[in-house]
């Protein structure tokens, strides 16, 4: 018998991770995600997530296409996703209930972000859930053993996933970067790890493969926060601060900062509010019950008016680091809903995801922000994605038959191809596509 491998999304893209694994009867599926650029335009139009439905979802791109694999659905054993990014599990609450005999085995904060999503999308929807720690092994059905090996990422308890089956093992490194200084969650076990050395199949994130030496730890961010929150906090006026809502070390790392600048901290946005409850309902962080969580658009306009009458004691949270139309900090500067000085200050501790859409969303706020004449401070950042020295690392490490680049563009895809090539012509790379069929 041959494992078969069906790659459905996140192949030549970025987002709507996907990939089904099959041996005889049986099937597992690694990450079910959604394509936010696809997605997002939906929520636009509706208003409601719940609303949306299956057929508008596929036609539309914002999920991977399951009709490919429509006759194996009921062969799915568990859904396993790899991490709490929307990317990788958002698709869960909408398609999850296609899949009759399968269980959603995945992390404590993954399953907790996933009840969440579930809250809003499918509340009455009944899934059955296996939580496993980073670190351990779960025996999904007679021919499917997976070990959760603790990861880095900027998301906590993401992990590498090892799929054990009578034929050889598969490895999925999607996403993952290799950080032995993290702010929340356990370091990276490559010991574990390279127990599993030569396997069949490694499929790694590729999104940086074109980026030389080794991404920075989450340490180096902080470091940056502490140096840039300092310097403006001297101004003694307004501090705005705009990063990834799922980031909980970051904003554990701000949490922790504000108390050093004698500021509270002020969190706006229903996507924040949903990761940070998440994060608190497991006890993974535990944020001084000083801080304050907005949630509500009634709540904006009182909280904004309360910090502009005492700028220096607050730290304001948003969301909106993208530029996003309809998020917090867009509708805070382009509505004038905050009386902005130039002493005041806009932190983008962030990147932009790289799309058309999304960096002209940014260029718009940013100037709109330069037009208040406030204190602009950009990539205030370290990634969660592997650059070439952590794909060297691993690919080292473990030495597999063969590898497939994933969470990637086709031009990084191929760099990532020409590397390996290069540095190991042992190892044979497969550029799969979106319902694209192999077997190992």
């Amino acid at each position: 018998m041959t494992i078969e491998l069906y790659t459905l999304g996140g192949f030549q893209e970025i987002g709507r991770n996907m990939t089904l694994i099959k041996y005889k009867n049986e099937s597992i599926v690694l990450d079910l995600g959604l394509h936010l650029d696809n997605y997002i335009p939906l929520i636009n139009e509706t208003q409601e997530s719940k609303f949306i439905s299956i057929d508008e979802l596929l036609n539309s791109g914002s999920v991977p296409d399951i009709r490919r694999v429509q006759n194996l659905l009921d062969t799915v054993k568990a859904i396993i996703p790899s991490h709490a990014h929307l990317d990788h599990v958002g698709a869960i609450p909408f398609l999850g209930k296609l899949f009759k005999n399968a269980t959603i085995i995945a992390t404590p904060y993954t399953i907790a972000v996933l009840k969440e999503l579930k809250r809003d999308i499918s509340p009455d929807t009944k899934f059955r859930i296996k939580v496993s720690k980073p670190n351990s092994k779960i025996i999904v059905s007679k021919n499917f053993k997976v070990h959760f090996i603790a990861s880095s990422h900027s998301v906590p308890h993401t992990v590498f996933i090892v799929v054990e089956t009578p034929e050889g093992n598969i490895v999925y490194a999607n996403d993952y970067k290799i950080d032995f200084s993290p702010i929340v969650g356990d370091k990276p076990n490559l010991k574990r790890l390279a127990k599993f050395r030569n396997p069949e199949l490694l499929i790694i994130d590729s999104l940086y493969a074109n980026r030389l030496g080794k991404t920075p730890s989450e340490s180096v961010a902080r470091a940056m926060l502490k140096d840039v929150l300092t310097e403006s906090n001297a101004l003694s006026s307004a501090i705005f601060v705009t990063t990834f809502s799922s980031h909980i070390a970051r904003l554990k790392s701000l949490v922790e900062l504000s108390k050093k600048i004698r500021r509270q901290p002020i969190f706006i946005g229903r996507s924040l509010f949903k990761y940070i409850k998440a994060a608190e309902s497991i006890n993974l962080v535990k944020f001084s019950s000083k801080y304050k969580l907005i949630r509500f658009n009634r709540q904006l306009v009182r909280i904004l008016k309360r910090v502009e009458k005492n700028k220096k004691h607050y730290l304001i949270i948003c969301t909106g680091h993208q530029g996003e139309p309809n998020s917090i900090l867009s509708r805070i500067v382009f509505n004038d809903m905050f009386n902005f000085t130039r002493k005041d200050t806009v932190i983008f501790s962030s990147n932009i995801i790289p799309n058309e859409e999304n960096m002209r969303n940014r260029e718009r706020l940013r100037v709109s922000l330069e037009n208040k004449n406030v204190n602009i401070y950009e990539d205030v950042h370290v990634s969660g994605h592997a650059s070439r020295q952590d794909h060297r690392e691993l690919l080292e490490l473990l030495l597999p038959k063969r590898v497939i680049p994933a969470h990637s563009t086709p031009e990084n895809s191929i760099v990532f191809k020409d590397f390996v090539e290069k540095n190991f012509k042992k190892i044979k790379v497969i550029t799969a596509s979106e319902g694209d069929a192999y077997q190992i």
